[in-house]
């Protein structure tokens, strides 16, 4: 029987040498990872296997050469705002490159302030296009976000209208049918796939002014006069 035949490589070749790794969390089960190597020690690299570390936590993976340069790698559900340690090497004939450390922090959900604003007199405005304006400050910005503004009156049920916003910045939104006289809370949400934030505002009563009176109308008896004046 034959004996199984050598890896065929020359004295000057070596195991690879990994130059860069940089990694980002997409998601919670999703890391972005890219591989730059040195060199490839003069042979092909046949996989790259990635560690990702915290405390006793461990995820491994193999990559094949297929994917070499860079990866989706799906983990084990990461946790929001933790510091973790990646530990990548690369394998060819020869043999396993020393671990390359890199290190990456979970984003946090976003967070973010509003500053709201409502028109001081509604008189001039057609009902159906009195607004409140929400101004939305993120402070936290890592990947887009999805606005949700929701309208209580008196205390009632949250109507939903949906904002989809595909930003890392600031953002003003438009709530629009609001009546004099009426409070009003609205409450904002912010999402990423890192979580959400909520924040409500309520509103003091819009002003509006008195409507124009109607025609006056003139009652005369004898040496009396009347004059009645209405408000619709």
């Amino acid at each position: 029987v034959s004996p199984p035949a050598a890896s065929t490589y020359t004295t000057n070749d070596s195991v690879p040498i990994i130059e860069s790794v940089s990694v980002e969390a997409l998601s919670l089960t999703i890391l972005s990872v890219d591989v730059v190597l040195l060199t490839d020690g003069g042979q092909n690299v046949s996989n790259y296997t990635v560690l990702v570390i915290l405390d006793d936590y461990t995820n491994e993976s193999v990559i094949p050469i297929a994917k070499l340069t860079s990866h989706n790698l799906t983990v084990d559900n990461l946790t929001k705002g933790e510091y973790y340690t990646l530990n990548v090497t690369a394998t060819n004939s020869v043999g396993m490159s020393e671990p390359f450390q890199s290190n990456f922090t979970v984003p946090l959900p976003p967070a973010f302030n509003t500053t709201m604003s409502t028109p001081l007199d509604l008189s001039a405005i057609p009902p159906a296009t009195c607004c409140a304006s929400i101004q939305v400050g993120l402070q936290n910005p890592n990947n887009p976000v999805e606005i949700q503004v929701q309208v209580s009156t008196g205390g009632g049920d949250f109507s939903e209208a949906n904002f989809t916003r595909s930003t890392t910045d600031m953002d003003i939104i438009y709530v629009e049918g609001l009546v004099a006289g009426t409070e009003y809370t609205i409450r904002v949400t912010v999402s990423n796939v890192f979580g959400s934030e909520m924040r409500s505002v309520t509103t003091t009563p819009l002003i509006g002014t008195p409507s124009k009176p109607s025609q006056p109308a003139v009652t005369v008896a004898g040496s009396s006069v009347t004059v009645s004046v209405g408000v619709p």
